[in-house]
């Protein structure tokens, strides 16, 4: 069974860079440009994991997270962040399974990408 993904990002450019890298990769991929997009979709569709910028419109990629944990406390999230000058404090208090912060590496984020399925593996 193929693996579901959803991208939250406001740049289009970006998330469509993401949904082509990962469709090659053979996950399933919707893509939404804004928090409020974002939580309708987690809402009426299942993931098997939810991929958020942290700064979307609308409703934040770290709001989304800490609701997400509320309704689907077992749900896997990579959160992108925008800024490397983001303290270690606020990096922290973003729940996610895993952040990743911009510039990266598209290994870095397929690494990341596999790291939170293996952490949803069940042995």
């Amino acid at each position: 069974m193929e693996k579901r993904i959803l991208i939250a990002e406001d740049s289009r450019e970006m998330a469509d860079s993401l949904s082509a890298i990962l469709k090659m990769q053979g996950y399933m991929v919707d893509v939404v440009w804004d928090g409020v997009q974002a939580m309708n979709q987690i809402q009426t569709s299942t993931y098997d994991l939810i991929i958020v910028e942290e700064t979307l419109p609308r409703i934040s990629g770290k709001e989304i997270i800490g609701q997400l944990y509320k309704v689907l406390p077992d749900a896997k999230s990579l959160c992108i962040i925008s800024s490397p000058k983001i303290s270690m404090n606020d990096n922290m208090q973003i729940s996610a399974t895993m952040t990743l912060v911009k510039p990266f590496k598209i290994d870095e984020f397929l690494f990341d990408v596999k790291v939170c399925f293996d952490e949803n593996r069940k042995d």
